[in-house]
């Protein structure tokens, strides 16, 4: 079984020879970007704003009240107060030049704060699916028919309502004149719906005379450049939002026999239990 992990689970395409100014998007970037890398940026750009403004109010701090000229200490802890709007009354700006910065950095303080808060609640408030998919897709037997098949599981403790799944394949082709081309065919699923998603939901492409995939093994799919895009829809039912989930399946991730392991058991009042432990691992090896 492939045990690589997906750090980036993505297309990847490498974009190059783009307009100006099309790759900054920062607040793009900065929606995906994990809350850990998020908070540090934000630190690091308080930090750096409040050690400029220190830079303007050093060789003039004799205008701060309250203040030990020649101090960066002093300067930098009165830029926090400023920046924060949290002045305590014991340093207080009293030259010209002293209360003009402080102006300025109140003013760039309230548009920080504003920016901050903006971004915090657009990015805490963003509608995301918690769904497991299976670390690899297998083609196999089941119930009698050659399928290619994964699995998924929603790990969060709610349902999605009128859930769908597809699954494209994504291929490299070569045209008659010699052109090649990127492909998105779709794959018909066995079940591509359901009413509600609370549990695991086990996704099936039957490999018959009418699937791209009949006569695909790891070779050529590793020819064709050939990947598998998985992705969920549905309505979160406790957010009553639209929520989706993707999943990127390689050469390397698929294999060929085996089933997964049971994750599912019934208890003896009939209560249903979801156990993840062996979500991924495969049983009865076979080609």
């Amino acid at each position: 079984m492939n045990r690589r992990k997906h750090e980036i689970n993505e297309i990847r395409v490498k974009r190059r020879n783009l307009p100006k100014g099309a790759n900054r998007d920062f607040y793009h970037r900065l929606l995906v970007m994990p809350w850990g890398q998020l908070i540090f940026y934000f630190g690091m750009t308080y930090l750096v704003l409040n050690l400029i403004f220190a830079l303007l109010y050093y060789p003039q701090l004799d205008g701060v009240a309250h203040t030990q000229p020649g101090s960066f200490r002093h300067a930098f802890f009165f830029s926090v107060q400023t920046l924060s709007t949290i002045g305590y009354g014991a340093m207080y700006p009293e030259s010209l030049w002293a209360n003009f910065i402080a102006s300025i950095e109140s003013f760039v303080g309230l548009i920080s704060a504003a920016m901050f808060t903006g971004l915090a609640f657009a990015k805490f408030s963003r509608p995301t699916a918690k769904v497991l998919f299976s670390k690899n897709a297998l083609i196999t037997e089941h119930d009698g028919k050659k399928v290619l098949l994964f699995r998924i599981a929603n790990i969060r403790m709610n349902q999605i309502i009128d859930a769908s799944v597809s699954l494209l394949l994504l291929k490299r082709e070569v045209t008659k004149e010699g052109i090649q081309m990127v492909r998105l065919v779709p794959l018909e699923l066995s079940r591509s719906r359901s009413p509600v998603f609370s549990m695991s939901w086990l996704v099936t492409h039957e490999l018959d005379e009418s699937s791209p995939l009949q006569n695909w093994d790891q070779e050529e799919f590793k020819k064709n450049k050939g990947e598998l895009i998985a992705t969920l829809h549905g309505t979160d039912g406790t957010l009553s939002q639209t929520v989706h989930s993707q999943y990127y399946y390689r050469a390397e991730d698929l294999h060929w026999g085996g089933q997964f392991k049971d994750i599912i058991f019934i208890e003896e009042d009939d209560s249903r239990i979801l156990d993840l432990k062996d979500f991924h691992k495969i049983k009865k090896e076979y080609s």
